[in-house]
Protein backbone atom coordinates (compact mmCIF):
# COMPACT_ATOMS: atom_id res chain seq x y z
CA UNK A 1 0.00 0.00 0.00
CA UNK A 2 2.61 2.50 0.86
CA UNK A 3 4.63 1.57 -1.40
CA UNK A 4 2.05 2.17 -4.20
CA UNK A 5 0.74 5.01 -2.99
CA UNK A 6 4.91 6.69 -3.39
CA UNK A 7 4.89 5.54 -6.67
CA UNK A 8 1.38 6.89 -7.31
CA UNK A 9 2.05 10.29 -6.51
CA UNK A 10 6.10 10.17 -8.11
CA UNK A 11 4.28 9.08 -11.39
CA UNK A 12 1.56 12.58 -10.53
CA UNK A 13 4.22 14.86 -10.05
CA UNK A 14 5.92 13.94 -13.19
CA UNK A 15 2.89 14.12 -15.30
CA UNK A 16 2.18 17.64 -13.54
CA UNK A 17 5.10 19.02 -14.26
CA UNK A 18 5.46 17.75 -17.48
CA UNK A 19 1.70 19.08 -17.91
CA UNK A 20 2.44 22.38 -16.30
CA UNK A 21 5.92 23.21 -18.43
CA UNK A 22 4.08 22.53 -21.70
CA UNK A 23 0.58 24.69 -20.49
CA UNK A 24 3.31 27.47 -19.46
CA UNK A 25 5.67 27.16 -22.54
CA UNK A 26 2.01 27.89 -24.73
CA UNK A 27 0.66 30.43 -22.89
CA UNK A 28 4.13 31.85 -23.15
CA UNK A 29 3.87 32.28 -26.96
CA UNK A 30 0.12 32.89 -26.94
CA UNK A 31 0.46 35.60 -24.34
CA UNK A 32 -2.34 34.07 -22.67
CA UNK A 33 -2.73 35.32 -18.72
CA UNK A 34 -5.36 32.50 -17.92
CA UNK A 35 -2.81 29.51 -19.17
CA UNK A 36 -0.06 31.30 -17.16
CA UNK A 37 -2.40 31.09 -14.03
CA UNK A 38 -3.02 27.65 -14.65
CA UNK A 39 0.91 26.54 -15.11
CA UNK A 40 1.18 28.15 -11.45
CA UNK A 41 -1.22 26.25 -9.94
CA UNK A 42 0.57 23.15 -11.43
CA UNK A 43 3.74 24.34 -10.17
CA UNK A 44 2.23 24.69 -6.84
CA UNK A 45 1.15 21.00 -7.47
CA UNK A 46 4.26 19.83 -8.17
CA UNK A 47 5.54 21.12 -4.76
CA UNK A 48 2.37 19.52 -3.27
CA UNK A 49 2.97 15.91 -4.63
CA UNK A 50 6.55 15.78 -3.99
CA UNK A 51 6.05 16.72 0.16
CA UNK A 52 3.30 13.65 -0.18
CA UNK A 53 5.99 11.62 -1.68
CA UNK A 54 8.55 12.10 0.69
CA UNK A 55 6.38 12.17 3.97
CA UNK A 56 5.28 8.76 2.51
CA UNK A 57 9.08 7.19 2.09
CA UNK A 58 9.35 8.89 5.67
CA UNK A 59 6.59 7.23 7.32
CA UNK A 60 7.62 4.12 5.58
CA UNK A 61 11.19 4.37 7.08
CA UNK A 62 9.73 5.34 10.43
CA UNK A 63 7.06 2.71 10.60
CA UNK A 64 10.10 -0.14 9.35
CA UNK A 65 7.80 -0.87 6.63
CA UNK A 66 10.43 -3.46 4.83
CA UNK A 67 7.85 -4.26 2.31
CA UNK A 68 8.80 -1.13 0.65
CA UNK A 69 12.75 -1.99 -1.21
CA UNK A 70 14.43 1.21 -0.48
CA UNK A 71 13.36 0.36 3.46
CA UNK A 72 14.56 -3.07 3.56
CA UNK A 73 17.60 -1.67 1.49
CA UNK A 74 18.56 1.27 4.52
CA UNK A 75 16.20 0.42 7.20
CA UNK A 76 17.18 -1.11 10.38
CA UNK A 77 15.27 -1.51 13.59
CA UNK A 78 18.19 -0.99 15.59
CA UNK A 79 19.47 2.83 15.44
CA UNK A 80 17.46 5.50 17.28
CA UNK A 81 15.23 7.24 15.62
CA UNK A 82 17.31 10.37 14.31
CA UNK A 83 18.86 8.07 11.91
CA UNK A 84 15.51 6.65 10.28
CA UNK A 85 14.81 9.93 9.84
CA UNK A 86 18.00 11.23 8.00
CA UNK A 87 18.27 7.96 6.31
CA UNK A 88 15.74 8.88 3.83
CA UNK A 89 19.09 10.79 1.94
CA UNK A 90 21.33 8.13 2.61
CA UNK A 91 21.26 6.60 -0.64
CA UNK A 92 20.21 7.38 -3.98
CA UNK A 93 16.98 7.15 -4.85
CA UNK A 94 16.29 8.83 -1.58
CA UNK A 95 18.27 11.69 -2.23
CA UNK A 96 16.78 11.60 -5.40
CA UNK A 97 13.48 11.95 -3.45
CA UNK A 98 14.62 15.07 -0.89
CA UNK A 99 15.73 16.73 -3.89
CA UNK A 100 12.80 16.65 -5.74
CA UNK A 101 10.77 17.74 -3.08
CA UNK A 102 13.92 20.87 -2.28
CA UNK A 103 13.17 21.48 -5.80
CA UNK A 104 9.06 21.34 -5.65
CA UNK A 105 9.87 24.31 -2.80
CA UNK A 106 11.90 26.19 -4.12
CA UNK A 107 9.80 26.31 -7.66
CA UNK A 108 6.50 27.06 -5.51
CA UNK A 109 8.19 29.46 -3.51
CA UNK A 110 10.00 31.54 -6.83
CA UNK A 111 6.19 31.07 -8.66
CA UNK A 112 5.03 32.61 -5.56
CA UNK A 113 7.13 36.01 -5.18
CA UNK A 114 7.30 36.48 -9.16
CA UNK A 115 3.40 35.75 -9.38
CA UNK A 116 2.88 39.29 -10.75
CA UNK A 117 6.36 40.19 -12.00
CA UNK A 118 7.84 39.63 -15.11
CA UNK A 119 4.69 38.21 -17.10
CA UNK A 120 6.49 38.38 -20.05
CA UNK A 121 9.64 35.79 -19.09
CA UNK A 122 7.23 33.78 -16.63
CA UNK A 123 6.34 31.22 -18.95
CA UNK A 124 9.78 30.13 -19.36
CA UNK A 125 11.28 30.66 -16.39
Amino acid sequence: MTAGLGRFLILASVFVSAAGSMIAFSAGRKNAADGLRVAQRFAYGFAVLMALATLVMEYALLSHDFSVGYVAHVGSREVPTWVTIVSLWSSLEGSILFWGLVLGAYIAGATWLTRDRYPEYMPYA
